[in-house]
């Protein structure tokens, strides 16, 4: 089947170049495969009589060699291909993963509230400096590396502070929520993304977006898809309310029927794509889940209306505990008054709770002392499909987990720590898929599936969870407001 495309190859070309012959491109081959082997000196060649393939000649009790064949014919040797394909997976969905068996509320609508007691590579970063032009709502954000964002993308930029929603007033201090972007379209041309605020400073045109410096690092959340899409680009006091805000997640998969019947020398099928596809926008969930911002705003292009999932880091900078520290100085005495007695007490929580840590913050604490002795003397346990390790503190009990994703999204020194029994993962809409038929409808001659949750995490008693972090790699700061 290769020769006849070959010479099908062939015979295009000569009839667009207007040669009768096809001899002439095959002289110069054959010539020059014999000059391969002959700098090779495993062998004497020569190219044929009509210049037709590569004649060698060997030395005694030598004879031909695959090394000899692999220089005058290249494609001649049939390499075996091995058929499983390595699909390379993270396990850096631990929250989702949980969210998927701790209890789940059913919510019928897009805003919930509820009453709780008192106590595609992530990472770009922008190549010039960006910020408010005369008060427009949009700005062209250069990044270093356009091709890994999309249409609909949430954008958080970590050392930017952003606003509270729906204010003119500058985040507090204590609150650090950076700021957070929503991609509209799409520059290739100019490696621009044309954004706006989701957090910006209020303002009745829409949201103001603060000065970004150059260098600024960003990362990519996951797609926020407006309601109506059907597809998309191929998380002795009084009690008082609060409210939360779903998000559509989606993710879509299509291929062609002729790309779905042609031979390909893997096992790659688009079962294989769909596979991908799934853990792919499992982890966008995570990552919204983990540093998503609650907004509620209009897509000034196509002037739609999309809701925006609070993820458990500003839940809990808002509400919860917050423990900033300088991880490189802490010793096993500070750990335990300055993190372990904060989080456990104060508040009526679990005995037991989680810890989603980085890698350096899981270094640095588990070279401590009695950590070391208790993470080294203790087994793995498995719970909610998640592997933790078990960290003792008199009666108190912290779960550990390394999250990989923490440290992609320059959370390394960071760690955050839930008490499971006071999370709910909120659905609207569980994880569905739905197989759209394109082709009655004249759109696309092939096959495309696309799944879709609406859900959100939402931390009650928020006292009882806290977010770690290191003041010299989590620290918002407010930029200048003055027009470029």
């Amino acid at each position: 089947m290769k020769k006849n495309l070959t010479s099908l190859l062939l015979a295009i070309l000569c009839a667009f170049f207007g040669v009768t012959d096809a001899s002439a491109f095959l002289m110069a081959d054959a010539s020059a495969l014999a000059a391969a082997v002959n700098e090779g000196a495993s062998a004497r060649a020569t190219a044929g009589v009509e210049n037709q393939g590569v004649h060698t000649m060997t030395d005694k009790n030598v004879g031909l060699v695959t090394d000899t064949t692999r220089l005058g014919s290249p494609d001649l040797i049939d390499d075996p291909i091995d058929q499983l394909i390595c699909k390379m997976f993270q396990s850096g969905i631990a929250l989702d993963q949980i969210g998927r068996h701790l209890q789940q509320v059913k919510q019928n609508g897009m805003r919930y509230s509820f009453w709780s007691v008192d106590t595609r590579p992530i990472e770009s970063v922008t190549t010039a400096r960006v910020g408010n032009v005369a008060n427009a709502t949009t700005i062209a954000l250069p990044v270093a590396n356009v091709n890994i964002f999309d249409k609909t993308d949430i954008i958080v930029v970590p050392s930017v502070r952003g606003y509270e929603f729906n204010s003119a007033t500058t985040s507090r201090e204590s609150y650090l929520v950076p700021l957070v972007l929503y991609v509209q379209t799409i520059d290739s041309q100019n490696g621009t993304l044309i954004c706006q605020a989701v957090n910006g400073k209020y303002a009745t045109t829409g949201s103001l977006i603060p000065n970004i410096p150059q260098s600024t690092k960003v990362y990519r959340l996951g797609h926020a898809a407006s309601e109506g899409d059907v597809q998309t680009t191929p998380y002795a006091a009084l009690p008082e309310p609060d409210e939360l805000f779903m998000q559509i997640f989606k993710t879509q998969v299509m291929e062609s029927t002729i790309s779905i019947d042609s031979e390909k020398k893997v096992n790659w099928s688009l079962a294989d794509q769909q596979e991908l596809a799934l853990y792919n926008m499992r982890k966008e969930i995570e990552l919204s889940y983990i540093y998503g911002v609650k907004g509620y705003f209009r897509d000034l292009n196509t002037k739609r209306y999309v809701y925006t999932c609070s993820g458990v880091i500003q839940q809990i900078l808002e509400k919860g505990t917050v423990i900033p520290l300088t991880l490189s100085t802490m010793t096993e005495s500070s750990l335990l008054t300055d993190v372990v007695k904060t989080i456990f007490l104060g508040n009526s929580g679990s005995a037991s709770r989680y810890m989603f840590a980085g890698s350096d913050f899981v270094a640095k604490v588990g070279g401590l002392g009695n950590v070391s002795k208790q993470i080294d003397a203790t087994q793995v346990f498995r719970k909610f499909g998640v592997d933790w390790k078990s960290i003792q503190f008199m009666s108190w009990q912290l779960n550990l987990y390394q999250h990989p994703l923490l440290d992609q999204i320059g959370l390394s020194k960071c760690a955050i720590v839930l008490d499971l029994p006071h999370v709910r993962k909120n659905v609207f809409r569980s994880l569905t898929n739905d197989v759209l038929d394109l082709i009655k409808s004249g759109v696309f001659d092939g096959k495309s599936t696309v799944w879709t949750e609406i859900s959100s995490i939402g931390l009650k008693y928020p006292k009882c969870h806290a977010f770690i972090y290191d003041t010299t790699q989590f620290a918002p700061v407010a930029t200048a407001e003055t027009n470029l």
